[in-house]
């Protein structure tokens, strides 16, 4: 194994870790901040998708994520509207 392999494996294992610890503190407190996932994914180079997909993850689980400022549910990474 060449040793960008290494780091490569190495980042991907700190990714999942950092999910897990995610959806672990999400289970505890039935919610996450947008701005907490993203403050802990940020140092990961991950598509969109990969992003988006960790978000319908919390969902399925029953996370709510909601937007720090107002604590309005927002879904797979993206402000719902709201109504007047």
């Amino acid at each position: 194994m060449t040793n960008d392999q290494h780091t490569e494996l190495d980042t991907e294992q700190k990714l999942e870790s950092v999910k897990e610890q995610l959806i672990e503190a999400g289970k505890k407190r039935s919610s996450l901040t947008y701005k907490e996932i993203m403050e802990k994914l940020s140092p990961f180079d991950q598509e969109p998708e990969q992003i988006d997909e960790f978000f319908e993850q919390l969902e399925d689980l029953g996370i709510e994520v909601t937007n720090d400022s107002d604590d309005h549910p927002i879904s797979c990474g993206r402000r719902r509207s709201r109504r007047a």
